[in-house]
């Protein structure tokens, strides 16, 4: 499992924007989606999350998609935060 301190700074880390439709919030809000959903398999550690916005996470429903963090709203970039994800 993940703290909501983690789920904060994940958000953080992708810009508060999902990155399925790059929509940001406030605009929408941002659920927790499970990469590798946990019904075949996957966990509900940190590294299996990512910010989805409502409609992406119910489209995305029970596939297993990674979405990349999107990084042209990073002002330097963010190649480090990837590494230190995988």
């Amino acid at each position: 499992s993940h703290s909501f301190d983690a789920w904060l700074v994940l958000k953080t880390i992708y810009h508060f924007t999902c990155p399925s439709c790059l929509k940001r919030e406030p605009e929408i809000k941002l659920t927790e989606d499970h990469i590798k959903p946990i019904f075949i398999g996957g966990t509900d550690d940190i590294w299996n999350i990512q910010p989805l916005c409502v409609v992406c996470n119910t489209k995305k429903y029970t596939k297993t998609i990674k979405y990349e963090i999107p990084c042209s709203r990073a002002s330097n970039g963010c190649h480090g935060l990837l590494a230190e994800r995988k």
